[in-house]
Parts: C-alpha cells; structure tokens; sequence
C-alpha cells in the first residue's frame, strides 16, 4: 500500500470538486503552506483513513497528519509533533512512518489509531521506508553497508532480515504474507520475493529479466512493477507462474505503483508532457481507469479498496473513488431455445456487478445482432429481472437474440449468450394433434385417448359427440 515521493499541504479538507480529473477529485488536505506529499490510505467497512507527510510547520520540522473521509469531524489530525518524520504507510488501525527526530538516526515508528501508545521499533543501525499490511511491518534495514529488507519481529522486539546481501534492497511493499522488492545483487534491479509464513525465511526472483525493474507493488498473487528498460508497467501472477498483463505506450514513462484487491494504479508522464497523471487498470474486468487527467502534476498515487489518493503539484493531498462496476446478464433466453412464432416468451435478466438500475429497455435481433438488425419490444420496464413478451407472429430464424439494457445509460448492458430460435408451424405437420406445433408423446397421447374413446366411426357414442 505504498509508493514514495516527497511533501506537501492543505487547508480545507474533504470538498468534492468536479476539477481536473476523469473522475470527481476529493479535496483532501488542500490550500495549506508548505508541502504536503507521499499519501497512503486504508479503507473498509469503517472508514478510510488518509495518511501524508506534512510540511505545515516548516519544511524542517516534516511530521504526520491522518484524516478520516467518512468522519468530517477528523480531519487534519497531527500525529507526530518533533522531529522530522516522513514516509507513512497505513494498515487497518497501524499506521508506521520513518522518524528522524533523534539527531542523526532513522527509526521506524508506529501509532495505533485504536489508542494504542506511540511504538518505537528502534535499533542500533538506521531503518527507512516501511511498509505494513495488518500487523507485518517491513523496512529497508542498514546492513553491513547496504540497505536490506527486513520484517519487525514483534516477538524478540528486533528485525529479521528476509534476504542478506552485500547488494542494496529497496522500494519493499508487503500484502499479506509476501513480501517484495527491488534487489540489485545481480548488477542490475530485480523484483524479489518472499512468503512470510514460511521459515527459515527465503527470497528468489519474480520474474528474472536482464530490464531494471524497480518500483513493485503487490495484493494477492499479483506483483507488478515498473519495467524501467523497456519503459512499461508488469504484472506476474504468482500463482501461474507467468507474466498476465504489461502495458507501455511509446514516449510514455510509467512508475510509482500501488494495488489493492484486482485494482493497479501508477503514475504516467506522456510524452513531451511535464505533468504527471494517475492511471490504473482493474485486472477483474481488463479495463482501464483514467483517474486523474488534467494540466496538474499527479504523483505517488496509493489504493486501497476503489478509494485512490496522490500528491498534485507538491502541495495538496487529493483524492478520486472509482466507481464501482455495474453489470447485468441476461438469463433467458440465453441459447439454444426455440419458440413458436406468436406465443409468449419469458425473458429473464440480473445484476452481476453494481447497484441495479431503475428501469431496462429490452431489445430484440432476428439477425444474430448486426448493426440496425435491434428492435426495440419494451422500453422503461421496472427491474424486477423479468418480462414477459408476446413473440412477433412473422419471425422465423435460428439467429435470434435479446438485449437488455440500463434504461439511461446503453453502456450498462448485456445480450443472450447464444442464439435462440423462433420457428413458424409448418402446414405439412399433420401429426401435431395438440396445436402447439410440436409432434411429442402429447400428441400420442391425444391419438390414444381419441382411438379408445372412438376406434369404430360408426360406434353410436362417438358419432353422437
């Protein structure tokens, strides 16, 4: 849940505005002096907390605000008072940052927004950049010379280093038990990674390229990463072994990643530009989001849930939700049914994704859905997912298929999975007995009822009915 940059500020917190991005911009921490930068958020059932370093104070005296987007009463919460403190990352209630109040030392620090004490996870060397996911905290730790990554142990009150190396190690982010970063060991930046749960602890490559990688950024089985040779953003599914997704755009420079759930963000720089935007792609769907595309510089962007928060210009602390998806599927008919002509049809449809809309148009294709081949059978039906349609009396085709669509917006919409048939009654179909059009048991069933009733013509029951 992190990515890096510097700092920032604001005075007026949680206005929403319709400015300078694709989606409507939340004004976090915004107007205030000095600058406010390097924003990580956390965001559940119980709000969503905004951490940032803030240089109010004085670009000296850096320190620790958090807020509170559901709570318009928490807003611009100073946490740390002395000092230079920089670099939050927040998990549920913990929020850690690096702290540089003791003269010449760089400690971790954590504070509970649950009431617990200010916690100090000191050592004897320094430590920067942490990361946490829940109560796993890691760090770039000082090790005979290099920075290596390093996981706080709770129980000794020490680190454990994840991967020793006389190589620096950085850009760590963790999410559950795995743990990942940059490692240059080889000569050249590598994304490593390492399962937590398992001891003793080992660490290998991602995804072994002869590109500098740098920049990683992990939630579930995905990691992704700036590909810095190939200038390209990558994404690796742990679970499949291979890479699932990359995205480059000549003359375009991508980096700064976060993730959370199945949803990537990164800032990008387009080419000739000077201002950065906030892009991200959402692996459940394989779209693109264009967060944040405007004339500002939008920068070190961090995810958690659909709520995005980032730095713009170096001053403020702003902040876009992405909207959840809405998708409906039609049920019925879906393929491979077949209807006569004239005669009612039940079509069925639900919502897959997102809050249902207030009203469907249902349209109908006899032509396997090319362009001009939809007609319109209903418009404005209530959504209570069904409809009952009096099928036209003159179609005849195999190619047949039904959309359903959100009354107000056409993009939210579906169409059967597979063609359907309505077939007209052929005159030559003697043998259907009971009008439907069909030659089944039933119509045995009408011949034997009519041959025991009346097998003799001339029987006098008969010819009296």
């Amino acid at each position: 849940m992190k990515t890096w940059v510097a700092v920032v500020i604001a005075s007026v917190c949680l206005l929403y505005s319709n400015l300078w991005a694709d989606y409507p911009v939340i004004n976090i921490c915004v107007g205030v002096s000095g600058e406010q930068i390097n924003p990580d958020v956390f965001s559940d059932a119980n709000g969503t907390i905004v951490v940032w370093e803030d240089a109010r104070n004085g670009a000296g005296n850096l320190e620790i605000y958090w807020t509170d987007l559901n709570d318009p009463n928490l807003i611009n919460n100073r946490i740390t008072q002395t000092g230079s403190q920089k670099l939050p990352a927040i998990s549920q209630n913990t929020i850690v940052w690096q702290d540089e109040r003791i003269s010449g030392n760089r400690e971790i620090y954590v504070y509970d927004l649950g009431g617990e004490p200010l916690a100090i996870l000191a050592d004897s060397v320094h430590q920067r950049y942490p990361d946490v996911s829940g109560q796993t905290i890691v760090c770039e730790y000082y090790n005979a010379g290099f920075y290596n990554i390093a996981l706080w142990n709770a129980v000794t009150s020490s680190y454990d280093l994840l991967a020793p190396a006389a190589a620096t190690q950085m850009h760590v982010a963790v999410s559950g038990n795995t743990a990942v970063w940059r490692d240059d060991r080889n000569g050249t930046g590598q994304i490593y990674r390492c399962d937590l749960s398992v001891l003793p602890y080992a660490a290998s490559p991602v995804y072994a390229s002869a590109s500098h990688q740098q920049y990683p950024a992990v939630s579930g089985d995905i990691v992704a990463w700036q590909d810095v040779t190939s200038n390209q953003v990558t994404a690796y599914d742990l679970a499949k072994g291979r890479v699932i997704w990359t995205h480059s755009v000549s003359g375009v420079q991508t980096n700064c990643a976060s993730m959370s759930g199945d949803i990537l963000v990164w800032q990008e720089l387009r080419s000739g530009g000077t201002d950065y935007n906030i892009r991200g792609y959402d692996f459940s769907t394989g779209t693109y989001l264009d967060i944040a595309a405007s004339n500002q510089d939008d920068q070190n962007p961090s995810i958690s849930g659909r709520t995005v928060v980032w730095q713009r210009n170096g001053t403020d602390i702003v902040g876009a939700m992405i909207p959840t998806p809405v998708a409906l599927a039609v049920t019925a008919p879906n393929g491979g049914e077949m209807f006569l002509a004239g005669t009612q049809i039940e079509i069925a449809w639900q919502m897959t994704a997102g809050q249902a809309p207030a009203a469907v148009d249902v349209e109908f294709s006899a032509q396997g859905g090319i362009q001009g081949s939809w007609i319109a059978i209903a418009q404005d039906v209530p959504f209570d997912g069904t409809f009952v349609w009096d099928s036209f009396a003159d179609v005849d085709s195999q190619q047949c298929l039904i959309r359903v669509k959100d009354a107000d917006d056409a993009l939210v919409a579906d169409v059967s999975d597979a063609a359907f048939t309505i077939f007209q009654c052929s005159p030559q179909l003697t043998a259907d007995l009971t009008g439907d059009c069909f030659v089944g048991i039933e119509d045995f069933a009408q011949f034997a009822l009519q041959w025991l009733a009346c097998g003799n013509p001339h029987d006098q029951a008969c010819l009296s009915n």
